[in-house]
């Protein structure tokens, strides 16, 4: 809901992943090779497997395809960010212009939220504006030290041909 506390339109759930995921430091690509080794229980990832994850990912941060709050608490294991906040824009979205949902309180430029803060040189983040945190409020984005490298098996683990 667009108002006097929230001015400007809530930020779509496609562009929260894509921004929490780029925050950390980690490619589309790494982010589904992550998530084909989380499956490796059940069987070695192929390419193929490992492009249709990249595709979903890229459906999901295009807003064209949600993901299911059981496949968001997965992909937390590749990036962080925080399931309720993704599963709030969600909601906001398919609920449309003019609902009465409330609009949950992440940062414009990273999407960082209360229970997802940025790390800076001096700590966690605050909130500097109502959708600024401190971070990027003084250093900018790209200043993020919250940085954090995709599951390190992903480089080490045998891919078969798709």
């Amino acid at each position: 809901m667009v108002d006097a506390l929230h001015p400007h339109a809530p930020m779509s759930p496609g562009t929260y992943i894509r921004k929490r995921r780029l925050m950390a430091g980690v490619t589309a690509a790494e982010a589904a090779g992550a998530l084909a080794a989380l499956e490796i229980l059940a069987h070695r990832p192929t390419r193929g497997r490992i492009g249709q994850l990249q595709h979903r990912l890229a459906a999901a941060e295009t807003d064209r395809e949600f993901f299911t709050l059981c496949e968001a608490q997965i992909l937390r294991n590749v990036f962080p960010f925080d399931p309720n906040i993704y599963e709030q824009l969600v909601d906001l979205r398919l609920a449309g212009p003019g609902s009465a949902l409330p609009q949950p309180q992440v940062c414009r430029n990273c999407a960082c939220s209360w229970h997802d803060a940025c790390i800076g040189t001096d700590g966690p983040c605050a909130w500097h504006e109502e959708d600024l945190c401190t971070v990027c409020a003084t250093t900018g984005a790209a200043e993020h030290v919250h940085r954090r490298r995709p599951l390190q098996l992903v480089r080490a683990m045998p891919v078969e041909p798709a």
